[in-house]
């Protein structure tokens, strides 16, 4: 199967998994369109344009309200410092799940999240550790150095906050990591590094993925 590129879509863009189903696109080094790509019909959808262009922004989903959150990146000027831009998901199906829908374009608005300044990250990480709520720790910032800190926002509450520990999270703003959920704790893993937030305990630490055997 050939993957199809569509005008609208930008040089690098930020790419979320939205469902099984469906893939988001923002932005990228000379766009500020988001499109959502139908991974079972093999298809491209624009959505809107962001107020500039947006290179590595990432999206929090709340898929309550159906509304989905634009943050971070940076535009053509260097600037970090954007709004949050917000759309709500307009399509045919009940529910975005499903293995086919047909989604239409919409305007975007901006929208405010208490202490929404802690999300102006370029490529941070982020993972939705309960529904519409987000842990984004690390990314790089206006100056190109490596935040250490994590957030976690509650689209719900409609604010976020910054964790107590600073763990030194090195994320260079390549999205070269994974994560993934394990018995009510996430695992980070980087090249180099491994971090994990435990869910009931609310904090992030480092892990050493080296015994003293292996060293």
């Amino acid at each position: 199967m050939t993957l199809p590129i569509i005008e609208e879509i930008g040089n690098f863009p930020s790419l979320i998994l939205l469902s099984n189903s469906f893939i988001l696109s923002i932005g990228g080094t000379n766009s500020s369109n988001i499109c959502i790509y139908d991974i079972h019909n093999n298809k491209w959808t624009f959505i809107a344009s962001c107020k500039t262009i947006r290179n590595g922004s990432y999206a929090l989903y709340d898929r309550i309200t159906q509304y989905i959150y634009i943050c971070g990146g940076v535009n053509e000027d260097g600037d970090n410092s954007l709004d949050i831009e917000a759309f709500k998901l307009i399509y045919d199906n009940a529910n975005v799940n499903t293995l086919s829908s047909t989604f239409y374009p919409c305007e975007l608005e901006l929208f405010q999240i208490s202490n929404e300044f802690l999300l102006r990250r370029i490529s941070p990480m982020f993972f939705e550790v309960d529904e519409g709520v987000y842990i984004i720790c690390g990314g790089r910032t206006l100056l190109s150095t490596n935040s250490s800190t994590c957030v976690l926002c509650n689209l719900k509450e409609g604010k976020c906050g910054l964790l107590e520990d600073d763990v030194g999270i090195d994320v260079k703003g390549d999205n070269n990591y994974n994560s993934y959920e394990y018995k009510e704790q996430i695992y980070f893993f980087q090249e180099k590094n491994v971090y994990r937030y435990s869910i009931e305990a609310n904090r992030v630490e480092y892990i050493n993925r080296y015994t003293e055997t292996d060293k």
